[in-house]
């Protein structure tokens, strides 16, 4: 069994997806139900998005309350296997045979609220550095197999 886990820690990420997403700025951007029934107004003294004013641009300015950790540790790699016993791998006519499985970007343990927190550049543009535009985030991949010496 090996196990593989990659990190990062102290990195702060624009979370420009989540200001997309909590402006009500434009009505055909998807939006969560959070940004209607969690903002500021005088029945809903607790909520934790800013009040919402019809008239005024002030919900799709930038804040620093779209700045969050990027710090994490992610379960990059797992992967068990198994060697079959010599007597099998003969009678199959082998001189060894190994079986595994592996997997990749098991879990990331993060504070990060965005999709993931291992950015790349946008655009390659080191000026979109750590801005999380919603990029497609890292697949998780599952592989079984077989290692045989004839």
């Amino acid at each position: 069994m090996s196990i593989f886990l990659q990190g990062s820690y102290g990195a702060k990420i624009l979370n420009y997806t989540k200001r997309s997403i909590e402006s009500l700025r434009n009505v055909y951007y998807n939006q969560l139900s959070e940004v209607l029934t969690d903002r500021y107004s005088a029945s809903n003294l607790n909520g934790t998005l800013p009040r919402y004013n019809e008239w005024h641009q002030n919900n799709i300015l930038m804040s620093d309350r779209f700045i969050e950790s990027g710090s994490y540790l992610r379960i990059q790699n797992i992967s068990i296997g198994y060697n079959l016993p010599a007597l099998w791998a003969k009678k199959a006519m082998l001189s060894a045979a190994r079986i595994y499985v592996s997997g990749q970007n098991i879990y990331t343990f993060t504070k990060y609220t965005g999709y993931d927190p291992e950015l790349g550049s946008y655009n390659n543009s080191f000026t979109q550095t750590n801005v999380d535009t919603g990029n497609y985030p890292n697949p998780r991949t599952f592989t079984i197999g077989a290692n045989l010496t004839f």
